[in-house]
């Protein structure tokens, strides 16, 4: 994990000056008036041995960015709301949105889906719970669980 204070991220990103600097939201600074993505900010202070980017968010309490490494991750989102029941019906597509959020440079390498959705005592198409497997590339080809998709 690395911590880079708001006024170091900007300096990073070329702004001299950090008079005004702001969060507006967990993933974006405010450089006097310029967005700028928290990811962009850690990809660019990371170094080649590092370990992959898996996410950057900011700790506005601390008024820093946290960039947090690692070779793989796991994901288990639960499919019980309206969005997520639809999203959870395409679980590869579901596990590759969440990839850019929580997984930015690691590879989908398998999907699963657990039990049938049920929904005021009706079952669904969509799975209960949907769990993504990240990896660093290593040219495994996505593997889906079909016993339970």
């Amino acid at each position: 994990m690395q911590v880079i204070s708001l006024s170091d991220a900007c300096k990073t990103m070329g702004h001299k000056f950090q008079l005004l600097v702001d969060a507006p939201s967990l993933v974006h600074i405010d450089c006097m008036g310029t967005l700028i993505k928290a990811q962009d900010v850690c990809l660019k202070k990371k170094s080649e041995i590092d370990p992959p980017l898996l996410r950057a968010y900011i700790n506005t309490k601390k008024r820093e960015i946290v960039c947090q490494m690692g070779t793989s991750a796991v994901l288990s989102m639960g499919c019980e709301g309206r969005e997520e029941r639809k999203k959870c019906t395409n679980a590869k597509g579901y596990c590759q949105e969440l990839q850019e959020m929580f997984a930015h440079q690691l590879e989908v390498v398998h999907v699963s889906g657990h039990g049938q959705g049920n929904v005021r005592g009706k079952f669904q198409d969509s799975p209960s719970s949907v769990t993504c497997f990240f990896s660093q590339n290593s040219g495994e080809k996505l593997i889906d669980d079909p016993i339970n998709l």
